[in-house]
């Protein structure tokens, strides 16, 4: 645990610099070619290839705790948000895991967060970012459809029943699709550069 809170801490040190460097000199470099260093930096840092395989699963929670943070960077709600609330659902290590790395810490601006590990259908509304680390039912993915709530799953069909964000392997890689039409929908807004980093999972 303390080992992978450490190695994130260092991703966001340097995203709160690059951040910090965005506000002052947009102006000069602009707009656009910031956002894309930002969102190029911050992704391919967890494009890396895989280890030894026993170091597999580590290292994947550790890339999926960091794509939460990120995923959240560059997402924008409808409504402002005082905190931003991360769930998971039915796993309380990734959990645990989750809040030990971003407790106390901020999103953009003042924005605090915080985790929250949730078992009940009923709990996911309170949240802004829900993680599904095992496969969950379509009902209970139903229950998000349409709210502005990022959801992040692992399972094949996650898209497909709502989802908007699909994380699954590929060459040994961490990819990520997004579903962009149900973010829409669900009043998200997502950065266009992050959107171009989606790829479409195998068949």
């Amino acid at each position: 645990m303390a080992r992978h809170a450490a190695i994130l801490w260092a991703f966001f040190c340097v995203t709160l610099s690059m951040f910090y460097l965005r506000q002052h000199w947009i102006e000069k470099i602009g707009r656009h070619i910031i956002s894309t260093v930002l969102v190029t930096f911050h992704l391919s840092l967890f494009f890396l290839p895989a280890q030894a395989e026993s170091e597999n699963i580590d290292r994947e929670l550790t890339i999926k705790i960091a794509y939460l943070y990120h995923f959240a960077q560059f997402t924008q709600w409808a409504n402002p948000l005082s905190t931003l609330n991360y769930c998971v659902f039915n796993d309380a290590t990734i959990s645990e895991l989750l809040k030990t790395t971003l407790i106390g810490k901020k999103s953009s601006g003042t924005v605090k967060l915080a985790v929250h590990a949730i078992t009940e259908q009923d709990d996911i509304n309170r949240c802004e970012i829900v993680f599904f680390p095992h496969e969950v039912s379509k009902e209970i993915l139903n229950t998000t459809y349409h709210k502005p709530i990022l959801t992040v799953g692992v399972q094949k069909d996650f898209t497909q029943h709502g989802g908007i964000i699909y994380l699954f392997q590929e060459d040994q890689k961490i990819r990520f699709f997004i579903n962009h039409l149900d973010a829409q929908e669900s009043n998200l807004s997502i950065n266009s550069q992050l959107l171009a980093l989606s790829r479409l999972p195998p068949v």
